[in-house]
């Protein structure tokens, strides 16, 4: 499969819990998603915050990537989100 590090690497799955370099790279605020930020179309936003980004610490494309869509899987989740989309 093409991109198989995303979901389905076994040495570094998309789950919190059982990925400390996911966990760590999420403890870094990159990307954030606050439940009360909402738009004016009642859609969930998502913010990136590309200054905690800091590529120097050993963190890779794909870690990033990773967190990318934890999170943006994890927004999904939230009803607004399901109803008006993501921002």
């Amino acid at each position: 499969k093409e991109n198989q590090f995303v979901f389905d690497d076994v040495n570094q799955p998309l789950l919190c819990s059982e990925n400390d370099e996911l966990k760590r790279l999420l403890e870094c605020k990159v990307m954030i998603a606050p439940e009360a930020l909402i738009a004016k179309d009642g859609s969930a936003v998502l913010l990136t915050r590309l200054r905690h980004n800091d590529m120097e610490d050993g963190r890779t494309p794909e870690g990033v990537v990773q967190t990318v869509l934890y999170t943006i899987d994890r927004l999904l989740e939230r009803d607004q989100a399901q109803i008006h989309g993501l921002t």
